[in-house]
């Protein structure tokens, strides 16, 4: 499939979809969050990023060496959930469930401050659609 061509990529999701595809995988997922967006938006079918070793490789790089902080990795995953996936598969799952594990302050919409909450998350995957909007 040729990278530069995104029309190719949804025909490609639609002809997998009329083969009887359950669910539409993306990977690499960070280079192609435009694609995961477009198949979101066309069809009603769970979407799938995987991130592969790569983009942990270089995010891990640039956190241990002080070039990025280790939020980097919540924001790399929440860059899916708001592309549309419906989960992810990644080598950050152990990490990312003790960050999510920690207590994180909410807008309690209903009583109009800040609370305390603690997400239970398991460290063999992450499901980003429970994750409340920061």
């Amino acid at each position: 499939m040729d990278f530069s061509n995104s029309k190719e990529a949804t025909r490609e999701a639609e002809l997998d979809i009329s083969e009887g595809a359950d669910m539409i995988m993306v990977k690499p997922g960070l280079p192609y969050l435009d694609i995961i967006s477009k198949l979101n938006q066309k069809f009603d079918i769970p979407i799938f990023a995987y991130q592969v070793s790569g983009e942990y490789s270089m995010i891990m790089t640039a956190i241990n060496n002080g070039l990025l902080d280790k939020a980097v990795i919540i924001e790399t995953l929440m860059s899916f959930k708001r592309a549309g996936c419906t989960g992810i598969l990644t080598y950050f799952a152990p990490i990312a469930s003790k960050i999510l594990n920690e207590e994180w302050a909410i807008y309690d919409e209903s009583a109009e401050k800040k609370a305390k909450v603690r997400m239970p998350y398991s460290n063999n995957s992450i499901v980003l659609k429970n994750i409340p909007n920061m």
